[in-house]
């Protein structure tokens, strides 16, 4: 049985892949798609956090927050992604001044 909030995370996840799979989506956009899918990761990560911490589970909080920061490092490596696409736009289109 799906839950309603997995049923709505499914279709969010099914809106982000459509764009990650359109031939008219560049590199750029998919990384800037990625991101906003890591945000929510982060988001997500976070309330576990919270609802394991309200029912005092503190070790299953802590095996929470382990997985929380392997998902900061994701989000990290995406905003660095994006940051040096950035850099390279910036860099060709003042070469073409």
């Amino acid at each position: 049985m799906i839950t309603p909030c997995a049923s709505v995370q499914a279709t969010a996840s099914k809106g982000i892949g459509d764009v990650l799979l359109d031939p008219r989506t560049s590199f750029v956009e998919c990384l800037e798609t990625i991101l906003v899918a890591e945000l929510a990761d982060q988001e997500s990560w976070a309330a576990l956090v919270r609802a394991a911490e309200a029912l005092g589970e503190s070790s299953l909080t802590q095996k929470i927050t382990r997985a929380q920061q392997t998902e900061v490092e994701h989000l990290t490596k995406v905003r660095g992604w994006l940051e040096a696409a950035d850099q390279a736009r910036t860099k060709v289109a003042r070469s073409t001044r």
